[in-house]
């Protein structure tokens, strides 16, 4: 049986049918699918509807489960959510109508995966949290436009840690925010309420203010909202990081230190030499199981990305010897590394920030380097000093996953003297001086 509607909007009527095909693992059991058309020369919109039944208790004509006794069990509940779809599809043409927004697939595709999932759309009177909420359990379906992926796990647990705060901000102030209360005043009040009472660094306030500000152009851009909810003024804070770097004369000194007197000094430095020489998060550095051919291979957890790392000599080294080190967290990691490189007399006094153990918040000032070195180090130090060495900028960016040359170049620790000197390295071997 055809379902249809008629619109003059419509260059033909809409049609949305129900047909059963075969499953692979089993030819007796079909799956229910739905095609609706909508305009011609525009290809339908397919989708399952998750219901599989035997192929004899379909009615190809009816196009429902047919009341047999096979399909007693199940039939008047698969047929009751056929009625509901055909519901579904009839009040979104009405209100498709009603409202003159365009109806195209990708359209489609959204509302009604937000039927699928038992929710409604967002509107404009919905709290600013639920209709969030609603976005994140979408986020695993939809496409990053930047890298033509599907969004990260990592993506997605930043939405929610956002919405997290959102929430307890709200609740601060006795009030339920909606989509008009996203405006400057609402700026202003939670970057101080994240920095004051959670004590966060002002970068990691700016990345979730990144986040509220991608969900509401998201929003607006599917009429959820109107576009003037969220102020072109509603910007995000940056400051630049004050961060450090190992040189490899320093990495030759705590690779050559004997701890054989203290192991778990001696276990968290190979971690560091491995971390120093791949540049891999120390979130990845667990995952490397095996290293064989002069490589290690693996999945980066941020970017999900296949990386490749030629295995540096010193690594090679420790593998002969102690195997791969026994794992270790990152909180231990960074606070067993700091008294490793004070023992190995690395603390000059350099500019950088911190997390003050009295206030737990950032500063910047100067401090001895050895306070300042953690995990993070360990990939900076990587890039930069490959960097330093004139490996190919791009072939560093395949290794540590930046997408652009000019967010690498504020990633590592290069000087204005070292990049000059770069620079005078470069005509002297040109003009043949050296």
């Amino acid at each position: 049986m055809v379902y249809t509607k008629v619109y003059t909007r419509f260059i033909i009527m809409p049609t949305l049918t129900f047909n059963i095909r075969p499953l692979k693992k089993n030819q007796n059991i079909g799956s229910i699918n739905l095609r609706y058309s909508w305009k011609k020369g525009v290809s339908p919109f397919r989708k399952s509807t998750g219901l599989n039944v035997p192929l004899n208790s379909w009615d190809l004509k009816k196009e429902r489960v047919k009341k047999n006794t096979e399909a007693y069990a199940y039939g008047k509940k698969f047929n009751a959510k056929i009625e509901k779809i055909i519901d579904f599809f009839d009040t979104l043409e009405k209100n498709y109508k009603s409202s003159g927004k365009e109806f195209t697939r990708a359209a489609i595709s959204l509302d009604y995966h937000l039927f699928d999932k038992g929710v409604e759309k967002n509107t404009e009177n919905e709290g600013f949290t639920a209709s969030l909420a609603k976005y994140i359990d979408l986020l695993p379906t939809l496409i990053n436009k930047s890298t033509k992926k599907p969004v990260s796990k990592r993506t997605i647990q930043s939405f929610k840690t956002t919405n997290k705060y959102v929430d307890r901000f709200q609740k601060s102030v006795n009030t339920t925010l909606k989509f008009s209360d996203i405006n400057l005043d609402f700026h202003a009040a939670f970057m101080s309420y994240l920095q004051n009472e959670h004590k966060l660094a002002l970068n990691t306030t700016g990345g979730y203010v990144k986040d509220i500000k991608t969900f509401c152009k998201y929003s607006s851009r599917n009429k959820d909202v109107h576009s003037d909810s969220l102020s072109s003024e509603f910007f995000i804070v940056r400051e630049n990081t004050q961060a450090i770097y190992l040189d490899e004369k320093e990495i030759d000194l705590i690779y050559n230190h004997d701890f054989s007197e203290n192991p778990r000094y001696g276990n968290v430095r190979d971690w560091m030499i491995i971390g120093l020489w791949t540049g891999l998060r120390a979130s990845d550095w667990h995952k490397v199981e095996e290293m064989k051919n002069g490589f290690v291979t693996l999945k980066m957890q941020k970017t999900e990305g296949i990386v490749m790392i030629p295995i540096h000599w010193q690594i090679e080294e420790i593998l002969k010897k102690r195997k791969m080190p026994k794992p270790v967290s990152d909180v231990e990691f960074n606070r067993i590394i700091k008294k490793v490189c004070y023992e190995l007399g690395i603390t000059e006094i350099v500019h950088g920030s911190r997390r003050s153990p009295e206030t737990n918040r950032k500063e910047v000032g100067y401090f001895p380097k050895n306070l300042l070195i953690s995990s993070h180090t360990c990939r900076r130090s990587f890039a930069t000093n490959l960097y330093k060495a004139d490996f190919p900028t791009l072939s560093i960016m395949k290794i540590t996953g930046h997408k652009t040359e000019s967010s690498f170049l504020k990633y590592i620790k290069v000087t204005p003297r070292e990049h000059a000197d770069k620079l005078k390295k470069h005509w002297d071997l040109k003009y043949k001086k050296i």
